[in-house]
This record gives structure tokens, sequence and C-alpha cells, in this order.
């Protein structure tokens, strides 16, 4: 445990939001009002998620990013490098955690996102993924490979349009998919089960709103082709409409 004395003017929310941020938890145990600033003493200690992390043998963790409901860490289990999300205290989303694992297994079911390991009520552990996020790969790649990574993300929406399941966020996907040996989808607290999926067609906006800057790599994508396609593809969603939508990648 640590006692932290420290002065309001050190702006107490800042030190607990990085407390939060590194999985500590505290209380106040002592504070003192002087004519200018006022002083606290915290008792701090590691959060109930950390040990519990702990005991399950997961070691170095260690804080990467965040988003809006949670903390984002690597660590290492079994020898295995891999990602850890944790809910923040702060998100009023209670139960998107798990709600989140059932996904991602559903997911890989598939053979989509990256592996789940194991999880808690309020945490998750699955396979790290080393790479680019999509919105920073596509810039340096040639067009070759473009085409066949976008290829790849159309065939994953396929997949989870066949089992009912929108991810939601594929019009827009920069930050929730990532290029290593292969593209890799991320963050699955939004998807749901549904009667009417709209992955690839979703996917399809993103390309019709990169298309100027694919026709730089060499990748024509022509608009009015694709909406005709797309509105085909969504009425049936049949394999034959999906193949020819893939065709215009060309």
């Amino acid at each position: 445990q640590i006692l932290l004395l420290f002065s309001s003017q050190s702006e107490p929310a800042v030190i607990e939001a990085a407390l939060r941020r590194e999985q500590f938890m505290w209380e106040i145990v002592s504070e003192d009002s002087f004519f200018f600033e006022k002083l606290y003493v915290y008792r701090i200690g590691r959060s109930v998620v950390w040990r519990e992390l702990r005991k399950k043998r997961v070691t170095n963790i260690t804080y990467f990013s965040e988003g809006k409901r949670g903390y984002i860490y690597c660590a290492k289990y079994r020898g295995k490098r891999v990602a850890v999300k944790v809910q923040k205290p702060t998100s009023g989303a209670l139960g998107r955690i798990t709600w989140e694992a059932q996904a991602l297994q559903k997911a890989n079911a598939l053979g989509i996102g990256p592996s789940f390991l194991f999880g808690g009520e309020d945490y998750l552990v699955y396979e790290f993924q080393t790479g680019k996020l999509l919105r920073y790969w596509i810039e340096g790649a040639n067009g070759s490979r473009i085409r066949t990574v976008l290829r790849s993300i159309m065939k994953q929406c396929y997949a989870l349009d066949c089992a009912g399941l929108t991810k939601e966020e594929m019009h827009h996907p920069h930050k929730n998919i990532i290029i290593g040996r292969k593209a890799v989808f991320l963050d699955f607290e939004r998807m749901r089960h549904t009667l009417d999926p709209k992955n690839v067609s979703q996917f399809c906006q993103y390309l019709m709103r990169q298309s100027e800057f694919l026709k730089t790599k060499g990748i024509v994508v022509d608009k009015k082709e694709i909406i005709e396609l797309s509105k085909k593809y969504q009425r049936k969603k049949t394999k034959i409409g999906f193949d020819a939508l893939v065709a215009i990648l060309r």
C-alpha cells in the first residue's frame, strides 16, 4: 500500500484519473485546509481486478490505451503476450464487458477477432494483436496488398451477416481493424443479433467514402455500381450478390 500526501493545487481529479488508469483504488484517510490549499492523504492499493488477474498468473500488466468505456492493458499469460480490457469504474454501461466477452466468443466461432482466453465480471483477456490500425496501415500499403486485405474484410463481414450479427462500426472501421499478417476485427462491445445485419453494406459505405484515396492506389471503386449492388445484396444477402460486390475491388 501507498500513503500519498498531496495538495489540492495538484488537481486531485488528475491524480485520481491516473490511479484508475493504472488499476489502483484509494480512500482518503486524512485532509486539512490551509489558507491557500487543502492537503490530502490517500491510502492507495491495487484494484480488485488487478489482484484477480495476478491470481490467474497474468503478469507484466501495463497500461496501453483507453476508450470511452474501458482501459486496455498489455500483459503476459503463460508466456504469451495478451491484451486485458477492463471496464472503467466511471462507466455507466453496466455488464458491457460480460456482453463483449460473449460477443467475442461468437465471433471467434466464425474465425473472426482475437482469440478470447477468459474473463470476469469487469474484465476480459484475449490474444494481443500486433500490427497497425487500418487508418494508418492503408496509407503506406501498395494497391495489391490493400485489395487483398479489403476483400478479406468483406468476407469477414459476410460471415457476420450470415450469422445474423451486426458489429455496428463497419461504415467507419479505421480504429476497429488491425492489420498484421491478416486483418483482425477489434471491439465487439456493440455487436448484437439482428434479423437484418448490415456489415457488408456498412463496409461498402466506407469504400465509397475512400474511393478517391483508393484511386491513388490503383483501385477503382465505381460509386454508382457499388450502391446498386449493395442494395441488391441487402435485400437477399446471397453468395452471388456478395461475390458481385467483392468483384468491384478491381
